[in-house]
């Protein structure tokens, strides 16, 4: 489906667009080796730069600061951030969102899990699921239900998920297997907690649906959450999904994030029982 892989493409574009619309802070460290000869000019032309924007939404200036280094050894490196308003605005919700008790007896063995989400699928979806493990990376595989005709892509970062045609241009979910750089066994309750690194920070415009801490899925393990977002003005992505799994003995905890474009916003229950169903294969 090449118009879908297209799609990557206008992402990154529109990734860095976003990240200065919201104030967020990001940095890169790219070294590049080159001939020095001829560099050092461009190279101090670089440094100098900076530009700053005023957006329309309220949120100020973003200054963009681009710091180059010519080594010795003829390499450079230089440090690209962004810092803007805004990050008082990205919090991580507290207390149940509007579905606090959501049921999740259904979370047992395979064939509940699928007769759960094919009872609450839209008809007219024609969303199925199947029942089985994949690999999201050399050492990590996940098993549950994978929506049936959604391509998954070769690990790399974890997957991808991709519909077909019959959803909208950015509907899409990924799996992952995070450690937010800290790749050893660790609190990460605490983790989720963090302002810093948890994935469950959200955005002054985004309308909690449910959060939700999710019960162990056997034997106490793994421990959960889920976060539903809604935000109806979003260009792009209305409705978003994460969740996560976890063991204080693993390495690694299991992520899983839906998007939803305007015309799926009403698949987000089963595609959040998607990803609360997701065993990482990793935690016992």
């Amino acid at each position: 489906m090449p118009n879908r892989r297209a799609r990557a493409h206008a992402l990154f574009a529109l990734i860095i667009v976003s990240m200065l619309a919201m104030g967020c802070r990001a940095e890169f460290d790219i070294d590049r080796d080159v001939a020095a000869a001829g560099y050092q000019e461009a190279a101090a032309e670089a440094a100098d730069d900076s530009f700053s924007f005023d957006d329309d939404d309220g949120l100020g200036a973003v200054e963009e600061d681009l710091d180059i280094t010519l080594d010795e050894d003829g390499s450079f490196s230089f440090d690209f951030s962004t810092d803007g308003v805004g990050d008082e605005g990205r919090v991580i919700p507290d207390g149940p969102g509007s579905e606090p008790d959501r049921d999740m007896s259904w979370n047992t063995d395979p064939g509940s899990v699928l007769e759960h989400l094919a009872s609450i699928a839209p008809p007219d979806s024609g969303l199925t699921f199947t029942w089985k493990t994949v690999a999201i990376s050399d050492d990590e595989s996940v098993t549950g239900p994978f929506p049936d005709g959604w391509e998954i892509s070769e690990p790399f970062l974890g997957v991808t998920l991709e519909p077909g045609d019959d959803f909208d241009f950015f509907t899409d979910a990924e799996l992952d297997a995070g450690c937010q750089g800290s790749c050893s066994p660790q609190d990460w309750g605490a983790l989720m907690e963090d302002p810093e690194l948890s994935p469950f920070v959200v955005g002054p415009a985004e309308t909690v649906a449910v959060l939700q801490d999710l019960a162990p899925i056997v034997d106490g393990a793994p421990e959960g959450r889920l976060l539903v977002t809604l935000d109806p003005d979003a260009s792009f992505s209305p409705a978003s999904i994460t969740v996560t799994r976890w063991s204080d003995e693993a390495t690694h905890f299991l992520w899983c994030a839906v998007s939803l474009d305007e015309g799926d916003v009403d698949l987000w229950p089963v595609m959040a029982d998607m990803c609360a169903a997701m065993r990482p294969d990793w935690i016992g």
